[in-house]
């Protein structure tokens, strides 16, 4: 018998051997089934555990600087549009025109105006803390500071 021959029939004997072992009897069977489980059950907690890393380190990243961006970039724009509506109502009130009954609106709009300036200069810096990094933004940023209050 050619000895190719011979190790084909071997391996043919040791695999119905280890087939007749493993899934003749029910035990058996349950052990293997038991195996297969607790394999899966460990793939899919390890799975788990490096999703909940990613959204973690996801995470740190939104709330370290996509949100102060966001939440800068609308106080900026509500401080922008306020010191629009403080600057026409200067002009309102403003002049010989606003004395006597516009003389209080005119000092609460310069508050208001002032208070406006100052958030949006706490904005920008802001903005500017959390666009380091990323070129683009630090030009739009200073592109902000630079024009910004030209009239």
């Amino acid at each position: 018998m050619a000895p190719g021959r011979r190790l084909r029939r071997e391996a043919v004997a040791a695999w119905a051997a280890l087939r007749r072992r493993y899934w003749v009897s029910l035990p058996a069977r349950l052990r293997l089934l038991r195996v297969a489980t607790v394999s899966l059950a460990v793939a899919l907690a390890l799975l788990l555990a490096l999703a909940g890393l990613a959204a973690t380190s996801t995470w740190d990243t939104v709330a370290g600087r996509d949100a102060p961006r966001t939440t800068s970039a609308a106080d900026l724009d509500l401080a922008l549009n306020d010191m629009d509506a403080q600057a026409a109502n200067l002009l309102l009130a403003g002049g010989d025109g606003g004395r006597g009954r516009l003389a209080t609106p005119y000092e609460k709009a310069v508050g208001f105006y002032g208070d406006a300036r100052r958030a949006i200069g706490h904005d920008l810096r802001t903005l500017a803390v959390a666009a380091q990094g990323d070129a683009a933004d630090e030009h739009t940023v200073e592109s902000l500071t630079d024009d910004f209050a030209e009239y």
